[in-house]
């Protein structure tokens, strides 16, 4: 069996006939995969990696230790160190697949985890790699600790997305309560994209969700800066008491002035079935110039436009209060990816815009006034979240009641 799980040609039929033959002598087999990736650093492909991941969680079952297995081969100062890496990542997946308890692999990962963190903070190494090494840094880390404070460090707009997402979910793992104040501390400077992930690990385990909602209840975070959806897991996930006190916080956001703003708008509007055919059609025509002047800046009726605003070819739900409150109360239930942020970059440009794509080493800001800008993640010196939409409030200020109606009934037909 070993000789067959060391084969060049090994695919997952062979790898998953070896694991079903492997019950009581998978220390055996892991121990001669270990050895001859010691003699061959090319060893490691992900099939070897993955069939290896799987032995040695069938010997960690059978109350063989793993770490006395791989201690000598990620000491090997033969093997690269993106190979120790893999190998590390590997151990460390078959201790969780085994339910054993990963600190236990502290002594012989500790030397690893000293390089790992030069690696991390490498802009040179590829994103993958700094990931492993990050993964690697986050096993048995405790609050307070330097490495705990690095991985904070970690989750800054200059590291790709992927990073700061692996370093959230090394701090998580820990479920501890000062890792959890710590990360979410981070909140206003963290991207959109790496808050969805931060939201959704939040909301995987009970004890972080009731800090999410503590965070919400304080204004740490915003109900209008969590999607749609996470909002929904809240209002239908938990205990009672979680869901109860998701439903008052999230119903009670908005600002009070703005509905009531809402309320008077919508008492001026003129029903439309009360107009003659004629006014209707003149109501659009002037409720599409109006649109033209105000909206089509950041906004479009037509699909196949990249819109810097929300897409109004699409609508769900196109009645009179829908869509005044959107208008007049932008803030109220806007989704995170159309709120704007505060850049600022390495040569004391400060730029404001909603972010459209973050791909790799940069990202893309679309402002207001139409326009792109795309920044390398190592000019930026920080980014923060206004917890506003890009859409300004003030509209009261330059459309009259009459006015709003035509655009409304402009976009309801």
């Amino acid at each position: 069996l070993a000789r067959i799980a060391t084969r060049p040609n090994l695919d997952h039929w062979l790898a998953d006939a070896i694991v079903s033959s492997a019950s009581s002598h998978a220390e055996t087999i892991s121990a001669q995969m270990l050895s001859a990736t010691s003699e061959d650093p090319n060893f490691l492909t992900s099939s070897r990696l993955d069939l290896l991941q799987r032995l040695l969680a069938t010997a960690q079952h059978q109350g063989q230790p793993i770490s006395d297995l791989a201690e000598a081969t990620l000491a090997s100062p033969d093997l690269k160190l993106d190979s120790r890496l893999r190998l590390a990542e590997c151990v460390i997946g078959a201790a969780r697949a085994a339910k054993s308890d990963v600190s236990s692999l502290s002594k012989v990962l500790r030397p690893l985890q000293k390089s790992a963190q030069n690696i991390a903070a490498d802009t040179q190494q590829s994103e993958l790699t700094r990931c492993r090494a990050v993964s690697l840094i986050g096993v048995n880390v405790d609050a307070g600790d330097a490495e705990a404070e690095f991985l904070l460090s970690l989750l800054n707009p200059s590291a790709p997305v992927s990073v700061q997402c692996e370093a959230i979910d090394a701090l998580l793992r820990q479920n501890d309560s000062d890792c959890l104040d710590n990360v979410i501390g981070r909140w206003q400077s963290l991207s959109r994209s790496v808050r969805d992930h931060l939201v959704q690990s939040l909301l995987s385990r009970r004890r972080s969700t009731e800090r999410l909602l503590q965070a919400i209840q304080s204004e740490a975070i915003g109900v209008n800066e969590i999607s749609l959806s996470a909002r929904e897991q809240l209002l239908k996930t938990g205990s009672r008491s979680m869901r109860v006190k998701a439903q008052r916080l999230i119903k009670s956001a908005g600002s009070k002035e703005r509905g009531l703003l809402v309320r008077e708008y919508l008492a001026q509007f003129t029903p439309d079935a009360r107009q003659p055919e004629s006014g209707r059609l003149a109501e659009r025509d002037r409720g599409r110039m109006l649109f033209q002047k105000h909206c089509a800046t950041c906004h479009s009726t037509d699909p196949s436009v990249a819109a810097i605003g929300a897409s109004l070819s699409n609508l769900s739900n196109r009645t009179d209060v829908a869509l005044v409150e959107s208008i007049l109360d932008p803030n109220r239930a806007v989704e995170p990816k159309f709120q704007s942020y505060i850049v600022q970059t390495d040569e004391g440009k400060t730029l404001v815009g909603v972010i459209e794509s973050e791909v790799g080493d940069s990202l893309t800001l679309a402002h207001a006034d139409g326009k792109r800008t795309t920044i390398r993640r190592d000019r930026l010196e920080r980014i923060k979240s206004s917890g506003t939409s890009l859409m300004p409030e003030g509209f009261e200020t330059t459309l009259s009641p009459e006015q709003l109606q035509a655009i409304v009934r402009y976009l309801q037909h």
